[in-house]
């Protein structure tokens, strides 16, 4: 069975590229301009390709409404964005589980796409994207310092004099 993939881009051109890419690839896409149409299906696809500006709903609230579904909470989600700055990266990165800035490079949407899949299929959920209580940033009143942050276990550095 092909993978499915639901794509969610207002802009057609973009989400033509993005269907014959992956469909050159053997994946089985999905193209939806806007949220509302992609919240009013009842199918589950194995990952989202999310644009962060759409025309009826910020990409980043409805990558939020898909982590909070019954139906789409652990499948993982892609941003593909224009919006390409550090801190629009790191607020999709956030929620999703990859970010692309656009342009992008086919074959590294394809290998970053193959990643997430693969990660998914090994632990049965999206790698990348962080519980939805975790903290990633100090409090206003905590020291700015990242290493005085608390660290999710598996991601807090190593003392070798310990």
């Amino acid at each position: 069975m092909r993978p499915v993939i639901f794509v969610v881009d207002d802009d057609p051109a973009i989400a033509r590229l993005l269907r014959y890419t992956l469909e050159a690839e053997n994946f089985q896409i999905h193209t939806f301009q806007s949220a509302a149409q992609v919240l009013s299906q009842t199918a589950r696809p194995h990952l989202f390709l999310l644009d962060r500006s759409l025309p009826d709903m910020d990409g980043l609230e409805l990558c939020s409404q898909l982590r909070r579904s019954r139906l789409w909470a652990d499948v993982p989600a892609i941003f593909v964005s224009g919006r390409s700055s550090e801190s629009d990266r790191v607020e999709g990165l956030r929620l999703a589980d990859d970010y692309i800035a656009k342009p992008f490079s086919p074959v590294e949407l394809v290998t970053r796409v193959q990643a997430v899949l693969r990660c998914a299929k090994q632990h049965g959920k999206g790698c990348l994207a962080p519980p939805p209580n975790a903290r990633l940033a100090p409090q206003s009143d905590e020291p700015a310092h990242p290493r005085s942050w608390p660290y999710p276990a598996s991601l807090a550095p190593h003392n070798s004099n310990a």
